[in-house]
């Protein structure tokens, strides 16, 4: 017979009530076993799984599952012998480690089975199904979207990315891989206004831009309530570094470089197989370097790819469609990249609704989370143009929170942190300008 039961209490902030520990009971029927127990028989235990351990001694074992991901490394075993009871306490895996499991740690890990890769917790998703955004109005959406992908961070995480600053990196790796997606997917969707046509990851001091992620489309993905970028990756290899190089050079100059550490390109690399993996229409060919590897990532250096080759040059119909992607279409490979929300049972989550109320001049949190972003000029935060409603400045996109923004003194309408910044932009904004007045 067996039981398991949760330990509640309150998170590191003293806010939110969330489970602590995981407690489960096995009592031991079979005769045999209860005299092995009881003449003092060694019992064991070993993570087998993100949610599984397994309990041993003598020749029986059991396969125990937990409905969240458990830190075997400070379980605590009871073995009360004369009622022939084992009980096990483990706490919940925090979202930074890999509580005992080490593949947990690379947060959405691919593990290999004889059957071949399985993402561990990425759902599948059928990227030409899915309904696209029309990134080209970006305002028909930005009310609903930016709240959503802001989201993607926990209230502790923006508390250290507040500490850090808009110009620092934090030292948490799943923090600035986080920062880096949702930078990505909000330039995308055309919300920040100019779209890049590629998005370049590495690290300068193991020799600059190692990885290029090309975004297609932003899709809805109905089945979980968020969007999707419908994207193709480029991992930067010596070997195909000689078909591509002149091709890339000029795509450099037009991409959005994000200089990372070490420590953040190799995040990149443990959750790009998850990316490729969810969204997966072809079969792994018999010669797959993950089936002759064992493992996946493949590798976390730089200029290796991290990622089998059997993908590379699959569906890239509507890819090989924009001219500066062409020459790369025979080396790229599709995958979905979506926001990485923080678990709810660990983190607190809904300090941005409270912000966003409180901007609105409503405190109550049970109102729209997108109440401060209004057209409404009745609303205590006015906004009236794409980068107003982001708070930005429309030249080198500082928030609100970063620099004290001032309006365009002309149209009313336009947002620049200095007078630097809006004699930059003026030859473009001047068309528009006129229109607006």
């Amino acid at each position: 017979m067996t039981s398991t039961t949760a330990e509640l209490g309150y998170d590191s902030d003293k806010q939110l009530p969330t489970v602590l520990e995981l407690k489960h009971q096995w009592v031991i029927r079979g005769p045999i076993f209860q005299r092995s127990l009881q003449r003092g028989c060694k019992v064991g235990v070993t993570q087998k799984s993100p949610c599984t351990l397994t309990v041993w001694f003598d020749s029986l074992q059991k396969d125990i599952s937990f409905p969240y991901p458990i830190d075997n490394t400070a379980h605590k075993l009871c073995v009360i012998r004369k009622t022939f009871v084992i009980e096990i306490t483990v706490p919940i895996a925090g979202h930074l480690t890999g509580g005992g499991f080490s593949q947990l740690g690379d947060h959405s890990p691919v593990i290999y089975t004889p059957n071949g890769p399985v993402s561990w917790n990425a759902h599948y998703v059928s990227l030409d199904k899915m309904p696209a955004l029309n990134t080209d109005n970006p305002e028909a959406y930005i009310h609903a979207l930016y709240p959503h992908i802001s989201l993607t961070f926990s209230d502790k995480e923006n508390e250290i990315r507040e500490m850090f600053g808009p110009h620092r990196t934090t030292p948490i790796p799943l923090i600035e891989l986080k920062d880096s997606i949702f930078s990505i997917l909000l330039s995308s969707s055309g919300m920040e206004g100019d779209k890049y046509l590629g998005y370049g990851i590495g690290d300068p001091e193991s020799g600059g831009t190692n990885t290029i992620i090309f975004v297609l489309n932003i899709r809805l993905d109905l089945s979980a309530h968020t969007i999707i970028g419908d994207a193709f990756v480029l991992p930067i290899d010596r070997k195909g570094l000689g078909h591509y190089k002149r091709p890339l050079l000029a795509l450099l100059n037009k991409a959005r470089l994000f200089p990372t550490s070490t420590p953040i390109t190799e995040a990149w690399k443990k959750v790009l197989p998850a990316f490729v993996e969810r969204c997966r229409t072809w079969e792994h060919k018999p010669t797959c370097e993950y089936r002759e590897a064992g493992y996946i990532p493949l590798s976390l250096g730089a200029f290796e790819s991290p990622i089998c080759s059997c993908g590379a040059g699959v569906g890239t119909e509507e890819f090989r469609k924009v001219k500066e992607w062409k020459a790369f279409a025979p080396y790229v490979t599709r995958m979905a990249i979506s926001p990485l929300f923080p678990p709810s049972y660990l983190q607190s989550v809904a300090g941005i609704d409270r912000r966003l109320a409180e901007r609105a001049g409503n405190s109550n949190l049970k109102q729209e989370p997108w109440a401060g972003i209004s057209d409404d000029p009745a609303v205590t935060s006015p906004a009236r143009t794409l980068n107003d409603k982001l708070e930005q400045c429309a030249a080198c996109r500082k928030r609100s929170g970063e620099a004290k923004l001032l309006v365009c003194g002309r149209c009313k309408k336009v947002l620049y942190c200095s007078q630097d910044c809006q004699k930059r932009v003026w030859k473009k904004h001047k068309t528009e300008c006129n229109v607006k007045v």
